[in-house]
């Protein structure tokens, strides 16, 4: 039974909460499990962003409300809300009080899952409320909420790692549109930051998972693709670690991300990020799967060769610092960056003129010698022997 006074009590619980948050300390934990209680008896589920939206009828519950208290539920609802809205004025040591308690309860919540009873999703669902509302001041909450986040994404239960996964490429995306100070394209340690979760993803081994990661990475370079100067390595990583095992569906995925990147963004990505991105080409091109995607990877870099070529002045000035991204070609201890760069690119094709399928051998050697033809006067003359002896002749 709900009656008046229960929720006489809650109103008083939730003003309590809102006007005196910065002090609660390690109390936020008992003020939280009873609003997860009310949470429950009113049939509210979590929907986008992490507000709650009614799931139920609270008849469907094995509560008794009665009618007076139902004029009163709307707003309660509104209060919970603004409850977590109104943490973007804590300080931050109480803000890590109550990121700390939906943790600990989220922790609660995966241990009764475990026993595949249905998950409370409430700690998951606020956990994302407060990151939002609390972006301004990213770098105090990112780890913490992230590394938790990170744990539900691992959890058997397919809803609680659904609502994990749900949270944390809702956040990412979030945090790559927030205007900061100095702007993300400029910060390095930000970008990385805010993209680390995302690339953690990769070592979880549930499918479902994999996809919304993927899928976020989709949205991620048509919404903010320009801004990722730094982030390119891990976007790049993220889209590489697909390999033959995970399946049709998501390699298809991958490959869209990494199509988007060669066609669109190449221009803006720093130098030292191509050799990876003929890596990452040169993995689809060898993947089993789905051979209509070998040979479209193959086109790839026959795309990227052509970016070579008619960027050859820019390569080249920004080229010739560090060159520590580049393998070494052995017997040419000299090789400018740029010729390098072109034995990376020969190199992967070499690999897959020996594929073990005819149609991805025939494509490779075609791109792979059409490309030294059209681009091969580029090379500086002792980058022939490498090219001879390290790829045309492993071919023979």
């Amino acid at each position: 039974m709900l009656t008046a006074k229960n929720l006489q009590c809650m109103r008083a619980l939730l003003v309590l909460a809102h006007c005196h948050g910065s002090i609660l300390g390690n109390a936020w934990h008992s003020v939280l499990t009873t609003l997860q209680h009310l949470v429950w008896i009113l049939g509210l589920k979590p929907s986008t962003g992490g507000s709650l939206k009614a799931g139920r009828t609270p008849s469907d519950s094995n509560a008794v409300i009665t009618t007076a208290v139902m004029a009163d539920l709307p707003v309660l609802s509104a209060m919970l809300s603004r409850l977590f809205e109104s943490s973007q004025y804590l300080d931050d040591v109480a803000l890590h009080h109550l990121i700390d308690a939906l943790c600990k309860m989220s922790h609660e919540a995966m241990e009764l899952a475990y026993s595949n009873r249905e998950p409370s999703l409430f700690a998951v669902a606020k956990l994302l409320e407060t990151g939002l509302v609390n972006l301004p001041r990213v770098e105090v909450l990112w780890r913490p909420l992230t590394n938790h986040l990170l744990e539900v994404c691992q959890h058997p239960h397919i809803r609680m790692r659904q609502w994990g996964v749900e949270a944390i490429t809702y956040l990412v995306k979030a945090a790559l549109q927030h205007k900061y100070d100095p702007p993300l394209r400029d910060n390095q340690k930000l970008q990385t930051l805010l993209l680390g979760p995302l690339s953690e993803l990769s070592s979880v081994p549930h499918g479902d998972v994999r996809q919304r990661q993927l899928e976020c990475v989709l949205q991620i370079l048509h919404s903010a693709g320009e801004t990722l100067s730094h982030g390119w390595p891990l976007v790049l990583s993220i889209i590489g670690a697909v390999s033959d095992h995970h399946g049709e569906n998501l390699i298809r995925i991958a490959f869209q991300c990494l199509q988007l990147v060669v066609t669109d963004f190449l221009p803006v990505m720093p130098w030292r990020c191509l050799p990876l991105c003929v890596d990452t080409a040169a993995k689809f091109g060898s993947q089993t799967q789905e051979l209509n995607i070998s040979l479209t990877a193959v086109g790839l870099m026959w795309n990227i060769s052509d970016y070579f070529y008619q960027n050859k002045e820019k390569l080249c000035q920004s080229l010739s610092g560090d060159s520590t991204v580049f393998p070494d070609f052995p017997g040419t201890p000299n090789m400018p960056p740029f010729d390098k760069l072109w034995m990376c690119l020969y190199a992967r094709l070499g690999d897959l003129c020996v594929d073990s399928r005819p149609a991805v051998r025939k494509s490779a050697g075609q791109t792979l010698f059409s490309t030294i033809s059209a681009h091969g006067g580029l090379l500086h003359q002792p980058t022939w022997q490498a090219v001879l002896w390290q790829v045309s002749l492993i071919i023979l």
